[in-house]
């Protein structure tokens, strides 16, 4: 849309265009933003230069907004989901003890199925430390041993 300056100007924001960047997940119901993500996960929109979470604005678009003290809470699990019907809204304390972050770390820490780098956690791949049952991904202790042996060669150069 261009303005009458001849300026570029967004559509104001709506659920259909805040859909345009979905995708329907037919198994759990939830629907997928495709648009950009932060660092955590969630989508995420320019709403007059303002970047707001995809989900709160489907919320809001689709029930209404949010009360004064609470945020939403992903009942789906999905970060990337907007269906509002997956969304209630809870306070921070709530929000946190029903997610991951209100998971002891060791609990945290097991149910993750791949390394950082997205190696899997399972098979021929996984090493457990003895004594402290740490679980490590051979993949990357292989990449990080010819890595400092790269570095010992070079350095004996």
């Amino acid at each position: 849309m261009i303005d009458q300056r001849g300026k570029w100007k967004r559509a104001p924001m709506t659920l259909t265009r805040l859909m345009e960047n979905t995708i329907p997940e037919p198994n759990s119901g939830c629907i997928l933003w495709l648009g950009a993500v932060n660092q955590f996960g969630y989508g995420r929109e320019s709403i007059n230069g303002q970047r707001i979470v995809a989900h709160r604005i489907a919320y809001t678009l689709a029930i209404g907004p949010v009360e004064d003290g609470l945020e939403l809470d992903h009942l789906c699990r999905v970060r990337c989901c907007i269906n509002p019907f997956h969304l209630e809204p809870v306070t921070k304390l709530e929000n946190v003890r029903r997610g991951e972050a209100g998971l002891p770390h060791a609990k945290r820490m097991k149910a993750k199925t791949h390394c950082p780098h997205g190696h899997p956690y399972s098979g021929d791949n996984l090493f457990v430390r003895k004594g402290s049952g740490q679980r490590e991904c051979r993949e990357c202790m292989r990449n990080r041993q010819r890595s400092d042996r790269f570095s010992c060669e070079e350095l004996a150069t």
